[in-house]
Parts: structure tokens; C-alpha cells; sequence
């Protein structure tokens, strides 16, 4: 009786595995409806957002194939301030470089005569929680001096 007893016991733990198995293959990557997210913004395709620091931390909900522009104050390269940028694998970035804008708010070619903008253009390419990690970084500084932060939810 206890061999049929070990038989039964095999059989249901095969079965079992089988069955978590096939829950976990069905049910794949967690689909985001599932998880209700409060946004700061929302962002729909074919629109192009720009961001800059007022939005840290911010939650922006998008669609596939969206752009957006995130623009971070610029001019701390003369004191040797660089912003580093890291953002998730389903993110395309584009560095555009720093843009310098009169006090009439005009792009200008002369940095430092009014306000700079360190710009980046990013385009979604998968769905999901993709994350955006910027840090004004300085020469012999180990701490970031303008962290920014930013999450985005794509459906």
C-alpha cells in the first residue's frame, strides 16, 4: 500500500508543477491593469512632452512608440557639473546636447548669456515600468547634487 501511497504522491507533485507551471507561462510578464497606478501625466502616441525638473518623481502613463523630451538646467559645466543619464533598455535616447535660450526665451548660440538646457530625447519602444535616472554629478563628489527621477507606465 505505502509503494501506491508514493506513486500517488509523485504523480500529484508532477501535476502540481505542471499546473504552476503553465499559471506562470499563461500569465507571463504582469500586465499593468493589474496594478492601478496613480499618474502625474499622461501621455498619448503621437503627442511629444517635455519635462524638466519641476516633474521629479513624477509617474507618466503612456502608449507605445510616445516621445517625450526631458530638459535639465544646464550651465554647471563651467564649475565641471555633468548630468548623467540612465534610463531602462526599453527606452531610446537621444542626446540633443545643451540649448541656450536668451532672456526673451530665444535659442541662442552663446552659452551663458541667459538660461541653458541640458536636452534628451526618448522614444518607447516596450511596454511596462521604464525608469529614468538623472544625476548632476561634480569632480571628487561621490554624492549626486541634483538627483531627478522619473517612472513612466506603458501600456
Amino acid at each position: 500500500m505505502s509503494e501506491k501511497k508514493s506513486e500517488f504522491l509523485i504523480i500529484g507533485g508532477v501535476v502540481f508543477i505542471f499546473i504552476l507551471l503553465a499559471i506562470c507561462l499563461w500569465y507571463g510578464t504582469p500586465n499593468i491593469d493589474l496594478f492601478p497606478v496613480k499618474c502625474s501625466e499622461s501621455l498619448v502616441s503621437g503627442q511629444t512632452m517635455i519635462i524638466n525638473e519641476t516633474q521629479n518623481n513624477a509617474v507618466i502613463c503612456a502608449e507605445m512608440n510616445s516621445s517625450f523630451i526631458i530638459e535639465l538646467t544646464a550651465g554647471f559645466s563651467r564649475l565641471g557639473g555633468v548630468w548623467a543619464i540612465k534610463a531602462s533598455p526599453g527606452l531610446q535616447i537621444l542626446d540633443e546636447s545643451s540649448i541656450w535660450y536668451d532672456d526673451n526665451g530665444s535659442p541662442t548660440a552663446r552659452p551663458g548669456m541667459g538660461r541653458g538646457v541640458d536636452r534628451w530625447n526618448f522614444t518607447i519602444n516596450e511596454s511596462g515600468l521604464q525608469t529614468i535616472h538623472a544625476d548632476l554629478q561634480f569632480p571628487g563628489r561621490k554624492t549626486s547634487v541634483l538627483p531627478f527621477d522619473l517612472k513612466i507606465v506603458v501600456k
